[in-house]
């Protein structure tokens, strides 16, 4: 063997090793979608996709947690402010009912919303469901006092 063949041997050895570094590197940077079925809640940080909306639930180093509502083309419905985030250490949830309304509360920030779906124009508005008095979805528990 001599010293060309050694050469293009650890030549290669190198791509290798540089093409692995950017497979790994590239599949960490992708966002993967959970299907979201037709209602249902939201447990756990993550990416959720149903027919029409996308639930995004993000946390923070620090532990906290946003949450954003956006529809299929990524138009953003709903943005919750980073300075409002709410504990995973707390009662939280997200529940999409079967009409598209996605219901959130957190038990630490006192956060009572509905970002509710007008089936006729598509549009979504928000509402604090215990200011305005909107009766829960039937499948939220009903062991805590959301609304005091």
């Amino acid at each position: 063997m001599d010293l060309g063949d050694l050469e293009d041997k650890n030549m290669k050895i190198y791509i290798l090793i540089i093409f692995a570094s950017l497979v790994v590197s590239c599949s960490k940077d992708k966002q993967f979608y959970e299907f979201m079925p037709q209602s249902g809640f939201v447990e756990k940080p993550g990416i959720y996709r149903s027919k029409n909306v996308i639930i995004n639930v993000k946390k923070y180093d620090n532990g906290s947690l946003t949450f954003g509502v956006a529809d299929r083309k990524y138009k953003i419905i709903y943005q919750q402010s980073v300075f409002s985030s709410f504990s995973d250490n707390a009662y939280w949830f997200i529940y999409k009912d079967k009409y598209e309304n996605i219901w959130f509360y957190s038990s630490d920030i006192q956060q009572t919303t509905v970002i509710m779906k007008n089936g006729s124009t598509n549009s979504y508005s928000i509402h604090n469901f215990c200011k305005e008095k909107i009766k829960l979805p039937k499948v939220i528990p009903k062991n805590h006092y959301y609304c005091l």
